[in-house]
């Protein structure tokens, strides 16, 4: 009866497999003096269900410190949690201002497709 019962269960789920990105654009994130706050870019993510992008942000010191979704929603995330905090919906350079914490507008400089982060100091 025990066999019965068993066989019938579903087989065990194979733990989550990260998608891979395809990072499309990115760009060095600065202030109104011209000095680095971080870096951005624009990563597109292919699942069954459809196609995703996404804006991953990083610190000067590319750490990283959030991301924002295709539908201008940006996210904080946060050590020790298992979910981003929500930061506000706005334009790309008002999201990141407010991730990177800038006390004034932020400008996009664009980086060569070759961009390795070796190359910035």
């Amino acid at each position: 009866m025990l066999a019965a019962a068993c066989s019938g269960a579903p087989a065990p789920r194979s733990p989550a497999q990260p998608v891979p990105g395809n990072i499309e654009s990115r760009w060095r994130v600065l202030d109104e003096q011209g000095e680095t706050l971080g870096y951005v870019a624009r990563t597109r993510y292919a699942f069954a269900e459809g196609e995703v992008v996404r804006f991953h942000v990083e610190n000067a010191r590319f750490q990283e410190v959030g991301y924002i979704d295709e539908n201008g929603r940006a996210f904080r995330v946060m050590p020790f949690r298992d979910e981003p905090e929500f930061v506000l919906t706005g334009s790309l350079e008002d999201d990141l201002q407010r991730l990177l914490r800038a006390r004034s507008a932020v400008k996009l400089e664009a980086l060569p497709a070759s961009f390795r982060r070796s190359d910035y100091p």
